[in-house]
């Protein structure tokens, strides 16, 4: 949902992961397709997993990854709470930030989320008031 991003043309997708962690990269691509590429992005410190494939396509748009999803994604509806964790703390990694703070010997921090999607924001609110 935030290192990567399915493209669809003509009924033809093509999925893409990016990080500038290459080993996170490589894990993903072994996941996926172990005789595939990893690929150093031209001028850019970020290295890709590309992949076509129909099946996995169809699957992440099920799973609410979909196409041009920058300014419409919205929280998993078919994700479980037993992997709400794992989601978040994926999503953080991919498009947050995280502030630990020690102040007086109290320690505390912030988490801090990016998204061109108000509607992603509002739901990650909502979910975490439940």
């Amino acid at each position: 949902m935030s290192d990567g991003n399915v493209f669809k043309d003509s009924g033809r997708y093509r999925i893409s992961f990016y990080s500038k962690d290459r080993d996170f990269v490589e894990m993903v691509k072994n996941f996926i397709d172990a005789s595939a590429n990893v690929n150093k992005e031209k001028n850019q410190e970020l290295f890709v997993f590309r992949k076509r494939s129909k099946f996995l396509g169809e699957w992440m748009e099920a799973h609410g990854c979909i196409p041009n999803k920058s300014l419409q994604l919205r929280w998993p509806e078919k994700l479980p709470k037993a992997y709400f964790r794992d989601f978040f703390r994926g999503y953080i990694d991919g498009d947050g930030s995280i502030f630990p703070n020690n102040s007086k010997g109290t320690i505390w921090g912030s988490v801090k989320i990016c998204s061109g999607s108000e509607g992603f924001i509002d739901d990650v609110i909502e979910v975490l008031r439940d």
